[in-house]
């Protein structure tokens, strides 16, 4: 005979714990509720997270502030972005939504994008995107090297002489 078991599972559809990230610089930052509004993942760690465990994050506190910043907007002014963009990002959000952007760095812009998609953030990925759509409107390869301080990959003159070198070998 079976002996039968009265243990209670937990219902992973209801029940929600406290989440708590840790930042790479060992800050700890609670997840606001609605936050998980947004994020299919931070939804699922908080059905799982019943012995509240801080989640360990590669990103910098800075960066985590710029999510939080974003969704303390977007309640209050709600974001229908048109696509595709053809204009720039200024013309499709209100002034909040442009006051936010320009506090970003490359760095931070691109380290959030990372993050919405981490947390599976699709308004902020989809803003985020738009945005570096708009940045990229009209420019050349070289403006968008300067514009994102890349560095290439390779140098006019290492185009030139590969050029001549695959001239030179179908010639052969």
């Amino acid at each position: 005979m079976n002996p039968t078991w009265n243990i209670p599972l937990p219902d992973l559809h209801t029940n929600t714990y406290p989440l708590q990230l840790q930042t790479q610089e060992g800050d700890v930052i609670p997840v606001p509720e609605h936050w998980k509004e947004y994020s299919p993942f931070l939804q699922s760690m908080s059905r799982l997270n019943e012995f509240h465990e801080c989640i360990p994050l590669e990103y910098s506190t800075q960066t985590i502030s710029f999510v939080s910043a974003f969704y303390e907007l977007y309640p209050q002014y709600p974001l229908h972005i048109q696509t595709p963009i053809v204009d720039q990002i200024h013309h499709y959000v209100s002034p909040p939504y442009v006051e936010y952007l320009h506090r970003f760095t490359n760095d931070t812009l691109f380290e959030t994008l990372h993050v919405a998609c981490y947390f599976q953030m699709e308004m902020l990925i989809e803003f985020l995107s738009c945005y570096i759509a708009s940045l990229l409107l009209d420019k050349s390869p070289r403006e968008i090297e300067e514009l994102f301080d890349l560095t290439p990959v390779i140098t006019e003159e290492i185009a030139n002489t590969l050029t001549n070198e695959i001239i030179t070998f179908e010639d052969k």
